[in-house]
C-alpha cells in the first residue's frame, strides 16, 4: 500500500494550497479498504482509482488527463466483463497481462532495439560533448572575469567633500582669512575632485 500511494503521488502535481501529506494519507486509508474488500470478492479497480482521483481534487492534487481517459476505460472494461462473466477477477486479469507488456518491453532484445534506435543520438552526443564542455567553461571563465556593474552614486563621497573644500576655500579667502588654510581647503577640493572613491 504505501509503495502504491507513492506510485499514484508520482505521477501527480500539486496545486495551490495543496496538502500532499493527507492526500497520501487518505490515499493509504482508501488502498487498505479496498484491499479489504477484495478479499471479499467485492473489488472494482477502476472504482478505486476514480474515488483517488477525487481525493485528489480534495487535496488540490491533480493527475494528468491521460489518468482520467485510462478511469474511464477501465470502468468500461470492467463494465463488459461483468457482463459477460458476472465472477470476473478483474486485477488478476490484469495481472496477467501486465506482466506479458512488461516482459515484452524489458526484455534483452527489446532493449538492444531500443538502444540501437537512439544510438545515433548518442554517438552525436559524445561527439559534441567536448565542444559542448569548452563552451560551457568559457561562459564561466567569462562571467567570472567581468567586474561588477559601477554603482551611478561611486565617487558621490569625494564629490561632496571636494566641493565643500573649495566652498570652504572660498568663503575663507572672501572673509580674509589665513592664505595657508583657503589654499589648504583649494588644494584638497581639487585633489578630492579627481580622485573619486
Amino acid at each position: 500500500i504505501p509503495g502504491a500511494t507513492r506510485y499514484l503521488t508520482a505521477l501527480s502535481s500539486l496545486g495551490p494550497d495543496g496538502n500532499i501529506d493527507e492526500f497520501q494519507r487518505s490515499a493509504s486509508d482508501l488502498l487498505r479498504r479496498f484491499y479489504q474488500h477484495s478479499a471479499l470478492g467485492d473489488f472494482s479497480l477502476g472504482r478505486m482509482i476514480l474515488e483517488s482521483m477525487s481525493l485528489g481534487a480534495r487535496f488540490r492534487v491533480f493527475f494528468p488527463v491521460e489518468m482520467t481517459l485510462m478511469v474511464k476505460a477501465l470502468v468500461t472494461f470492467e463494465g463488459v466483463g461483468s457482463m459477460l462473466n458476472p465472477k470476473i477477477d478483474i486485477p488478476q486479469v490484469s495481472r496477467k497481462h501486465v506482466n506479458e507488456i512488461f516482459r515484452e518491453q524489458f526484455s534483452p532484445t527489446s532493449l538492444g532495439k531500443e538502444l540501437m534506435r537512439g544510438l545515433p543520438e548518442l554517438v552525436d552526443m559524445l561527439v559534441r560533448s567536448p565542444k559542448i564542455a569548452a563552451d560551457g567553461l568559457r561562459t564561466i571563465d567569462e562571467s567570472m572575469k567581468q567586474t561588477s556593474p559601477r554603482s551611478p552614486l561611486e565617487g558621490l563621497r569625494s564629490s561632496i567633500i571636494s566641493g565643500a573644500c573649495i566652498v570652504g576655500a572660498v568663503i575663507a579667502m572672501v572673509q580674509g582669512g589665513p592664505m595657508y588654510m583657503w589654499l589648504s581647503l583649494l588644494l584638497a577640493g581639487i585633489i578630492l575632485a579627481f580622485v573619486r572613491k
